[in-house]
């Protein structure tokens, strides 16, 4: 029988590293298992890396991995102008299956200007820094050197390679960044039993930078 594990109501980073207490014992025993994100209403940059690098984690060592979705239509739509869903179709089972539901010719505000995109090359980091460029022209120059930056130190020298995802809103902008090369351990019990942290054992680490908007 799949084991289910309910994902917190705010996902981001502090609240991604409790949930892994939990989940760190469990996937020790099962080999399915459920993310149930039916009670999740928000959702950060961060929180959605961290969500994609645990299935990859696990889908790799031999686990079936299913994804219920929130229950927010919002939310939903969210995660789809982020790019979440093309990500996580390889890796999760999503249920029930997504139906698209923005329409191409609907305006949306430019929340995401560089949707949530795998990295591993020189020419990958070249295509995303293009892109940004494109979408936040002269506003975003501080935005996109960050950026160019980042996913360098990214792919070199290790290459282990990562997603990248930009978030721009009222706020400021948010650049986040999974990195397979940096890898932080995963509990397994209480107290200070960890998985090793060599790269079989490890979960990618996912930083977030929060830059002010240009004007």
């Amino acid at each position: 029988m799949p084991f289910e594990l309910i994902l917190p109501k705010i996902l981001d980073e502090p609240s991604f590293e409790s949930f892994l207490i939990q989940a760190g014992p469990v996937a020790q025993r099962q080999k399915t298992l459920i993310l149930e994100m039916g009670p999740v209403e928000t959702i950060d940059p961060g929180g959605m890396l961290s969500l994609l690098e645990l299935g990859n984690y696990l889908r790799l060592r031999g686990h079936r991995m299913l994804l219920h979705q929130p229950l927010s239509a919002d939310l939903q739509q969210y995660l789809e102008r982020a790019g979440f869903y093309a990500r996580a179709r390889p890796v999760y089972t999503v249920y029930p299956p997504y139906r698209k539901s923005i329409s191409p010719s609907q305006n949306w505000d430019d929340d995401f200007p560089l949707e949530i995109t795998p990295v591993a090359t020189r020419e990958d980091v070249a295509r995303a820094v293009e892109r940004l460029s494109k979408k936040m022209e002269r506003a975003g120059g501080t935005v996109v050197k960050r950026l160019s930056v980042l996913l360098t130190d990214l792919v070199e020298p290790s290459g282990a390679g990562g997603y990248a995802v930009v978030r721009s809103d009222s706020s400021g902008v948010a650049i986040a960044i999974s990195n397979r090369a940096v890898l932080r351990p995963i509990p397994i019990g209480e107290g200070p039993g960890l998985v090793e942290t060599g790269r079989p054992g490890g979960l990618a680490k996912v930083t977030t930078i929060v830059l002010p908007r240009e004007r």
